[in-house]
């Protein structure tokens, strides 16, 4: 059978509970590194070990004032310090009761979720967007658009090319002077390109882009098929993929059915054309 040990603390007969000690002198030991130490007593029992303070003791040694003292500031005679309970919330001019890490409910809120207490804008802070705020942390201030854009391209800017660029990107410039299509072309033989996510003719893109808007009612009439007595028309006809804005003439819809087809030769002599142009 073996012998029961007790603690190793001279005098003390109670049965050891760890490394040698009773539970009493351990405790004291793992505290202090001083298992003879008559400072280290029942957390409950004692009162707090600041300097002339008689208060209970609540937290590591201190009672609650000085424990918090302790805990926010590093020090327990910082006789400025007061608990937040007492003090309010530590946004200037905000009058609201403590909540918590110094803050009332409201600004406790938005410093977790935001990163600050400060008051979003009622619109989004990117140029004229004007959409509502929506985000928080590192996105407040900004719209979903925006914030997703920043998440993930790490800038509000717009990722995707310009029209411009997109457009310049499939014209194919000939030796001719038209500008071929490396796109969509519909059934019409008409070259297609998307302008907010709608098919529109790139002829019609192209003469807004670098000749103006197309007048009201008007037809943007290809001039190098009109000049081109040889072209059958229909579907097959190479012009109508041309884009290249010298070609281009915005005409009545009468007068574009008169250039077209079987009239266009007599219409050549009749209409002035623009002078062809790289």
């Amino acid at each position: 059978m073996l012998e029961k040990l007790t603690c190793a603390v001279r005098e003390c007969t109670r049965d050891a509970y760890c490394k040698g000690y009773c539970e009493a002198h351990y405790k004291r030991w793992r505290t202090n590194g001083d298992p003879g130490s008559a400072e280290i007593q029942s957390r409950g029992r004692k009162g707090c070990s600041a300097e002339g303070c008689e208060n209970p003791h609540s937290c590591r040694g201190y009672c609650e004032k000085h424990y918090r003292r302790f805990r926010e500031k590093g020090v327990v005679d910082d006789a400025s310090f007061q608990p937040y309970a007492r003090t309010g919330c530590s946004v200037p001019d905000c009058g609201n009761p403590h909540f918590k890490r110094g803050f009332c409910m409201k600004h406790e809120w938005r410093m977790r979720r935001r990163g600050t207490t400060d008051d979003l804008p009622a619109t989004c802070t990117v140029g004229d967007c004007g959409r509502r705020c929506y985000s928080r942390g590192k996105y407040a201030g900004l719209c979903e658009k925006h914030a997703e854009r920043l998440r993930l391209h790490g800038s509000t800017d717009n990722p995707l090319p310009s029209l411009e660029e997109r457009f310049l990107a499939k014209a194919i410039r000939s030796e001719n002077g038209c500008w071929g299509w490396n796109g969509t072309v519909d059934d019409q033989g008409y070259a297609k390109i998307n302008v907010s996510r709608k098919p529109v003719g790139a002829h019609i893109v192209s003469y807004g882009l670098w000749v103006g808007a197309v007048p009201d009612g008007a037809h943007v009439d290809h001039v190098c098929h009109s000049r081109d007595m040889e072209c059958p028309g229909g579907p097959e006809c190479a012009h109508r993929r041309c884009s290249n804005p010298a070609h281009l003439e915005a005409v009545t819809p009468k007068e574009n059915a008169v250039r077209s087809g079987a009239n266009r030769r007599a219409a050549a002599g009749k209409v002035r054309l623009l002078p062809f142009a790289d």
